[in-house]
């Protein structure tokens, strides 16, 4: 921090600038550090510490924290005592050239990092000819290798970077570029088709995007420098609870490929059943495949067989029982 004749300058500008509360800067720092702050402004006026709040009058809206200035360093919130208006302004100016690195989060990029990123990506003094495309390309790699480190899948992480893809070409704009009336307008186009799109695969879609916009759009990455620095925007987080589809229903795909509850498949093997009772009570032919497709049924649902097998063990069965037939005509 500087604390010299310039500092002084800029208070008073912004003290003529900023004639409300609402205008000053606040700086999360503790109790020792705003001491020492107010001790080092009084210094460069040549006044006492505690001379100030006699001299001048203090005007509650030009204070930095009014009543509320006195707080606990370990509450985390900036602790201030109400001082006069002209140390009020000196600490604000010694604010405002408070390097951002000092008090920013760790592990957050900052504007100033743009050129060391690109540097980075790109390679030191070189720049792509489509700066956008480039940086678009090298946007998705690193969601892609943010994925593979959380453990997802090789086809599902290429298949979220497709649908982005698709979005970028149906709207012709960048991510940076995007609005909440580009994604509503893909998603709006599947819903209405030809073919339209069940909520599931919708919802889906919305998934992926909101995942990507995300991470885009998080200032531990630094897509959001590299954007501001080269399109003056940078990517934001477009899908919340007023733009999503709501899951209202257990079951939103096709009815007729919706899984059968217990009571359904209760009666449909009781169906099954009476089938084979009532073709031999009226001696009827084919009550041995209605047993043989109800004894099918029952064990496809207990030990899960799949469809093949079904067609697998109906064409061996109907094969054995003719070929049966032919040798018994036939002897």
């Amino acid at each position: 921090m500087r604390l010299g004749r310039e500092a002084v300058e800029q208070a008073q500008q912004l003290g003529a600038a900023h004639a409300s509360r609402e205008g000053w800067h606040h700086v999360i720092v503790g109790q020792d550090v705003a001491d020492d702050l107010e001790r080092a402004v009084s210094h460069l006026l040549q006044q006492p510490p505690n001379a100030c709040s006699g001299a001048h009058g203090s005007s509650p809206g030009r204070r930095l924290s009014g009543e509320r200035a006195k707080t606990s360093a370990a509450s985390g919130v900036i602790a201030r005592r109400p001082l006069c208006s002209r140390i009020g302004c000196e600490i604000v100016a010694v604010d405002a050239r408070i390097n951002a690195a000092d008090l920013a989060r760790q592990g957050v990029y900052r504007d100033g990092d743009a050129p060391a990123v690109l540097a980075r990506v790109f390679g030191a003094g070189v720049r792509p000819l489509r700066i956008d495309e480039a940086v678009f390309d090298a946007m998705l790699e690193g969601w892609r290798r943010q994925q593979l480190s959380r453990g997802g899948k090789l086809r599902t992480v290429e298949a979220n970077a497709a649908v982005v893809r698709r979005v970028r070409d149906h709207v012709d704009a960048w991510p940076w570029e995007w609005q909440a009336e580009h994604v509503e307008a893909f998603i709006a186009e599947l819903a209405v088709g030809p073919p339209p799109r069940r909520p599931a695969t919708l919802r889906n879609y919305q998934s992926r995007l909101r995942m990507f916009l995300g991470f885009a759009a998080d200032e531990r990455y630094p897509w959001p420098v590299v954007c501001r620095h080269e399109f003056g925007r940078a990517p934001l987080q477009l899908f919340d609870g007023r733009n999503l589809i709501v899951h209202v229903d257990d079951w939103e795909a096709d009815p007729g490929r919706r899984a059968l509850s217990r009571g359904e498949l209760q009666a449909f093997f009781d169906f099954c059943d009476e089938q084979v009772a009532g073709r031999r009570a009226l001696r009827r032919k084919g009550a041995l495949a209605a047993l043989r497709d109800a004894a099918l049924f029952k064990v496809a649902y207990g030990w899960g067989c799949c469809a093949p097998s079904w067609s697998a063990s109906t064409s061996s069965t109907c094969h054995r029982t003719r070929a049966c037939r032919c040798s018994a005509a036939s002897g």
